[in-house]
């Protein structure tokens, strides 16, 4: 009997000792104790709202004595109190997880600002406080319905929020887009932020844009959108408000520049009682309603003349320079790299490669840039590179003497000269070229056997013929005269385009236009939408730069109308190039019309490339 008893409690024992482990894991796995606060950033006079405190993993519990005393507020109710337990089990380890809020509800007696002070409590021999935290109290609306929900300043924690729900016309002035800049007078390429925000009272089933804000003259990046949707008080009323556009712009020419009103389709929904006898119900109602942006004008100052040697556009603060030559030890006929990383706050994502001159004796090839930026709150930071590939060709010295590079800080109103290292290295002789290698073997192999004749004349001897004073004679040396006319134009035309810069960058605008538009090819077939309109964007305005000789500082619509006219392009031609450059702007700030649309544009934007490439002009009248 004793047996069969033992043998029956062994599985009870197993199964208790097996809870008892589950048991003393949870705890030992239970998550760290927190103890934070939720607080709506925004109240209307006359609303309730409410705090919640919430505890997690800690046995410490809230009274109403523990609730914070808020000026011009009145404690209402609370605390309530909601408690969530959470368990889960992950690759054989347990994990518990409880938490329990605590919620205070406040009537918002006065408009003003409220400051929620830290509320503090202690949980295993340490203390746990929440942050300090603001409440906006506005003043009512007008013709207020009933009351608002706030939004909450928490990352975990999205309530949501309504919109008033009694039945009411809809009127043009229930909502409002406006676009604000950061600031009001800023110099050429300095940072400046536009900022697109819609104002509504009632909720929002759809909006499009017809027409957006136009940033002629400024060259533009669009940053990201984390704000949460709010109550604002704007034009002596409270809004629901939300930043629907944000935009980091450099303007590129001085004087008055303004920023066009957009032009928006809006369908506005609210709600009308409709009486069913004994009870009432809301109906939704909605209504179309179309308005415009308002216009916004920077004063924007030229840089201060005379610009010193070495500037190249650069506008920011701190910047500082890094050059590096690899490898340390150079030879003929190998490659070397030069290294040079401009890093800062400004434009940095739109400067342009240095011109360094490594001497006479060295092949150099185009410099390669790239970027490294990111938004800082007010402007870009980051690193900009460019990498100078060249192949000595003689043994000797490799020197550069030090280069400046000067930038213009708005902060002080003054430039700033920073120089780029000078460099002493010896060049040594390397490997000869495997061309000239295999030629002089081959030609020494061919010299070691003579052709033997057998069948030839049996005369041993050759005749000789006078040359001197015969036609051929004459004939050699006008061709040796006319050799070394050529040889000294071709010379001096050689000088005369290093030396022309801007007659380089024209000639080969095509051939920089295609690479862009082959990187752009890549983005637009990975799906990659942002980068691929970045890239086809640079594609078309670089080659314009290029082509027209328009510096980027000067790169606008109507610079480049004026100069494709005065070279004597069509007026359709002018058009097409006009309309590409405003669909790619367009493209950039417009929801994504999908690959088919970015084929499309990107098939027009080449097809202008080649039409200005091919355009035949009109003969002059003689």
């Amino acid at each position: 009997m004793t047996t069969v008893n033992s043998r029956m409690m062994s599985p009870l024992r197993f199964t208790l000792a097996t809870l008892l482990v589950l048991l003393a894991t949870a705890t030992g796995l239970a998550q760290q104790a927190s103890f934070t606060a939720r607080v709506p950033a925004q109240v209307v006079e006359g609303d309730k709202f409410t705090i919640t405190f919430r505890v997690s993993n800690a046995q410490a519990q809230l009274s109403r004595g523990n609730a914070p005393q808020l000026k011009n507020c009145t404690l209402v109710y609370g605390p309530g109190v909601s408690t969530m337990e959470s368990y889960s089990m992950i690759n054989g380890k347990t994990e518990s997880n409880i938490i329990r809020d605590y919620t205070f509800t406040y009537h918002a007696d006065k408009a003003g600002t409220v400051t929620v002070p830290s509320v503090s409590i202690k949980e295993g021999g340490k203390t746990l406080s929440t942050n300090k935290a603001t409440i906006t109290i506005l003043p009512p609306g007008k013709n207020q319905r009933r009351q608002q929900q706030p939004a909450y300043m928490d990352e975990d924690y999205d309530p949501g929020y309504s919109r008033p729900g009694a039945a009411a016309n809809i009127s043009p002035n229930d909502i409002a887009v406006t676009v604000t800049m950061s600031k009001n007078h800023v110099y050429e390429n300095e940072a400046v932020i536009a900022s697109i925000r819609v104002y509504t009272k009632h909720d929002i089933t759809s909006f499009r844009a017809t027409s957006l804000p136009s940033f002629d003259g400024f060259l533009s990046e669009e940053l990201p959108i984390n704000e949460q949707p709010h109550l604002e008080r704007f034009r002596g009323d409270n809004y629901y408000t939300v930043l629907v556009k944000k935009c980091l712009l450099y303007p590129q020419k001085s004087g008055k520049l303004t920023i066009n009103s957009g032009r928006y389709d809006v369908t506005l929904q609210t709600y009308e009682l409709v009486s069913n006898g004994f009870f009432a119900t809301q109906r939704p109602v909605t209504k179309n309603v179309t308005t415009n942006s308002n216009q916004v004008t920077v004063v924007v100052s030229p840089l201060p003349e005379p610009r010193p040697q070495g500037f190249n556009g650069a506008v920011g603060t701190s910047f500082s320079l890094n050059g590096k030559l690899e490898p340390n030890l150079l030879r003929t006929n190998e490659a070397a790299t030069y290294t040079l990383t401009v890093s800062g706050t400004g434009n940095i994502k739109y400067l342009t490669a240095p011109d360094l001159d490594f001497g006479s004796n060295v092949e150099e090839y185009d410099p390669e840039t790239t970027t490294d930026t990111k938004f800082n709150g007010s402007d870009l930071t980051g690193s900009f590179t460019a990498t100078y590939t060249f192949v000595p060709q003689t043994e000797g010295t490799l020197h550069m003497d030090e280069t400046p590079f000067v930038y213009f800080n708005p902060s002080t109103g003054k430039y700033v000269t920073l120089q780029i290292p000078a460099i002493d290295a010896k060049i040594l002789k390397g490997a000869a070229t495997a061309t000239t290698a295999t030629g002089t073997s081959e030609a020494k192999t061919m010299d070691d056997i003579r052709y033997i004749n057998l069948l030839g004349d049996s005369k041993l001897y050759k005749e000789h013929h006078r040359v001197f004073n015969t036609l051929l004679y004459f004939l050699c040396y006008i061709i040796v005269i006319l050799g070394l006319v050529g040889a000294a134009v071709i010379y001096r035309r050689h000088l005369k385009l290093s030396a022309d810069i801007t007659g380089r960058k024209t000639a080969r605008a095509n051939n920089v236009a295609n690479k862009r538009l082959k990187v752009a090819r890549g983005y637009l077939n990975s799906h990659a939408t942002d980068k691929f309109h970045e890239a086809l964007a640079a594609a078309i305005w670089g080659y314009l730069s290029d082509k027209l000789t328009i510096p980027a500082s000067a790169l606008t619509r109507d610079n480049i109308s004026e100069k494709m006219a005065d070279a004597g392009f069509s007026d359709d031609l002018v058009a097409k190039t006009i309309r590409v450059l405003d669909d790619c702007e367009m493209a950039r700030f417009t929801p994504d019309g999908g690959d088919a649309t970015s084929a499309e544009l990107y098939d027009n934007a080449a097809r202008v490339i080649n039409d200005i490439e091919s355009f035949k002009f009109p003969k002059k009248a003689k």
